[in-house]
């Protein structure tokens, strides 16, 4: 009987032994799936974290050991890596879950919408004259609040809050002033009428015999 009993010692020992090879080897993870670890979410993250209403942001996110990943709301099913952009009309909290045969992780990444933001407000834009003839010119003048980015095209670019320029169009031209910031953008047009056909008053010749002159005369 003795000798029994030591048999089986040594057999319970040498499955033990076995069992802790497989283990080092990986054979088991803690949830015992046979060596299947649950996904690793590399990164999930928004750019820019903070918008205003009808801006986007770009989410991007990197996973591995993942068979099925999605990102919610309204985004869906995604690859192990990507990026997609969104345009969220209000503070919005995006999750991405990540599942394969051991489980599913996830991670969450927030956009906030800054809702009260106002377009910038352009209180005036005028070209004086707003008729010219060919050569001549007219000067633009404007006046804009709440922008970060002000321009004005064709060929004037970017221009201060307030300010006037002078230009020569050499046909009638539609000029457009363009303000921005946070929230968008605003424009504002100002139209400079070219008269292509008027022409420069041109030299008369008198002949002697046409000529007038004036005062007194005795013969």
């Amino acid at each position: 009987m003795p000798g029994i009993l030591t048999g089986i010692a040594a057999i319970i020992t040498a499955i033990g032994g076995i069992l802790l090879a497989l283990n080092t080897l990986g054979a088991f993870d803690n949830n015992g799936n046979g060596g299947v670890s649950s996904p690793t979410i590399e990164s999930f993250g928004a750019s820019p974290e903070e918008i205003s209403s009808g801006q986007g942001s770009t989410l991007s996110w990197s996973v591995s050991d993942a068979t099925e990943i999605s990102i919610d709301p309204d985004i869906g099913s995604v690859s192990l890596r990507g990026s997609r952009t969104v345009r969220p009309v209000e503070t919005t909290t995006y999750t991405l879950t990540a599942s394969n045969d051991a489980g599913s992780v996830d991670a969450t990444t927030v956009i906030f919408v800054n809702e009260n933001a106002e377009l910038p407000t352009i209180e005036s834009f005028d070209a004086n004259p707003d008729s010219i003839v060919s050569g001549d010119s007219a000067t633009l003048s404007w006046s804009v609040s709440d922008a970060t980015e002000i321009s004005i095209d064709p060929n004037v670019g970017s221009v201060s809050p307030n300010g006037s320029v002078s230009v020569s169009p050499t046909k009638t031209t539609t000029y457009t002033l363009t303000a921005t910031n946070d929230a968008g953008s605003a424009d504002a047009t100002a139209v400079v009428s070219v008269n292509e056909n008027v022409e420069p008053p041109t030299r008369t010749e008198y002949s002697d015999t046409e000529r007038v002159v004036s005062g007194d005369s005795s013969y």
